[in-house]
């Protein structure tokens, strides 16, 4: 008999645990992430901007770990979308976080913070920084020309840390190129 209790204990533990494999617990930081990104001064679509998510596991004892990454360019209207970041270990989807770096040559980057601090607090920045408005619920991401002053701008681009794999930031890398034979002409 109490071998039977054992069995419903663990398949009741089974039945509450294995459905937050695929929830959207946390849903800001994993995903989805959609939106627009609009130069800051004309307010027109930006079209090639890398849009990339470096989702990373956080631990107590040693910080955080690169669980996976995903980058897409935004279309002729400004518009991109990652979606969801997903996985059937119910532990790594409440400690995963996804960073957001948004990146084109001759801009400046926005760089590195949960997206949903980016919507609800523009990373702690003065509102309308980084966000122009909503639009279908999604944010428009504006977008500032890079600064004139090479020392700020070449600083800028520095900050620009593609985490994961070649294969996951091959449009990151080619946009910190583009920047860097910009910045530093043969």
């Amino acid at each position: 008999m109490e071998h039977l209790a054992a069995k419903w204990v663990i398949a009741l533990m089974l039945i509450l645990i294995i459905p937050l494999g695929w929830t959207d617990t946390e849903a800001g930081y994993r995903g989805p992430f959609e939106g627009w990104i609009v130069d800051a001064e004309t307010k027109e679509p930006v079209e090639g901007v890398v849009v990339f998510v470096a989702w990373l596991q956080g631990h107590i004892d040693s910080g955080r770990t690169d669980v996976d990454s995903a980058e897409t360019p935004t279309d002729a209207r400004g518009h991109f979308f990652i979606p969801t970041w997903w996985s059937f270990n119910p532990w790594k989807n409440f400690t995963t976080e996804g960073l957001v770096t948004i990146f084109k040559s001759g801009y400046e980057p926005i760089i590195g913070g949960p997206w949903d601090y980016l919507l609800k607090g523009e990373w702690g920045m003065p509102q309308g920084t980084y966000i122009w408005k909503f639009q279908e619920g999604k944010p428009v991401i504006l977008l500032h020309r890079a600064s004139t002053d090479l020392k700020k701008r070449r600083l800028d681009s520095s900050r620009v840390n593609p985490r994961g794999s070649d294969e996951n930031t091959r449009l990151l890398r080619q946009e910190e190129d583009k920047e860097h034979n910009v910045l530093y002409p043969k």
